[in-house]
């Protein structure tokens, strides 16, 4: 994308920025004019350096974004061959919205390579005594309960009780029971405390990262979580639609899912793991939607992210970025 480009856009995520401070918008911020106007003072995108017009982006990101997350408490995810600069970024940009990183991890090559796709059912196979409230899955679906799991020790999805688990353990306490609870949708992501099954979690987690499924970069998290942002790199074939999967089984558990896709700011289409993404997910109610931002310019990643996190908290979705079909940055929640 050109530095022509990202300064036109600039001007409507400033326009999204004045209609968030005051509390209100008069206009869609994905449609305002950007056209250039004469002024009596210069603006730094007519007049200052690179360096300067940078900057000034950059202040109105922080504008749009500021206090945006507060209170919410989210799992950063990235896929093998993301980039690690734009996980760190995303990251960022939720503690500086307010909010709370509450546990990250890396899914390895080994999680969406095609041809291993088979080790990847023994695997689930193996792990499925441990997953709570997964019945009947299949093993795709049931290995992302397990990462979900163990990225949150006490995690049970929506519909189902802490009891309830893939193998109809008749020994396990039944809903209602002392430790039992069912979660109803749209309570979020559930931890028990002191009475979750840790060990179950830890017998998951050990096994994910020895087949290098998964990689913790903190340690699981250990209060509820809201929801997580996948942060994606270009994948193998059907990449996208293990994406999809993924976010699908998030959204079992907590309603806020927001997938990032790295994309060189030269690319003049959407890549095709992200497009595949994009497509899979089109399928599902908009309410129940993961959103998708096809990040390219470094200083609209803040807007794109954290205004889409806010959306999806408050039950809407939407995909975002600079191509042809997308939304530029979210609507104001």
């Amino acid at each position: 994308m050109s530095r022509g480009h990202v300064v036109a856009v600039a001007a409507i995520v400033a326009a999204a920025a004045i209609g968030y401070m005051a509390g209100f918008s008069t206009n869609d911020p994905r449609t305002v004019d950007a056209t250039p106007t004469t002024s009596d003072t210069a603006s730094p995108t007519a007049s200052g350096s690179l360096g300067e017009t940078d900057q000034w982006l950059a202040d109105i990101a922080d504008a749009v974004t500021a206090s945006s997350l507060t209170g919410m408490r989210l799992a950063v995810v990235s896929t093998d061959g993301a980039s690690a600069s734009l996980t760190d970024q995303v990251s960022q940009l939720i503690v500086d919205a307010g909010g709370t990183v509450a546990v990250q991890a890396t899914l390895g090559s080994h999680w969406w390579a095609p041809d291993l796709a088979t080790f990847r059912a023994e695997l689930a196979d193996q792990l499925a005594t441990s997953i709570v409230g997964a019945p009947d899955a299949s093993a795709s679906v049931l290995l992302n309960h397990a990462i979900v799991q163990a990225l949150v020790p006490g995690a049970i999805p929506a519909g189902s009780s802490d009891s309830s688990n893939s193998s109809g353990d008749a020994s396990a306490p039944s809903a209602g029971d002392d430790g039992g609870q069912v979660v109803a949708e749209g309570e979020g992501l559930i931890v028990l405390g002191d009475s979750a099954p840790d060990s179950a979690a830890e017998v998951m987690r050990t096994s994910l990262e020895r087949s290098d499924i998964v990689s913790f970069t903190t340690p699981p998290a250990t209060q509820p979580v809201d929801g997580v942002v996948l942060v994606m790199g270009e994948g193998p074939e059907g990449g996208g639609l293990a994406a999809a999967r993924f976010v699908a089984v998030w959204e079992q558990y907590a309603p806020v899912s927001v997938v990032v896709a790295g994309t060189p700011a030269s690319a003049r289409a959407i890549p095709a793991t992200a497009n595949d993404l994009i497509t899979g997910l089109s399928e599902e109610a908009v309410g129940t939607r993961s959103s998708v931002v096809v990040a390219t310019a470094p200083v609209l990643v803040g807007p794109q992210v954290v205004l889409a996190l806010a959306e999806q908290f408050d039950g809407g979705s939407g995909n975002y970025g600079t191509f042809d079909g997308l939304a530029t940055v979210p609507k104001r929640p």
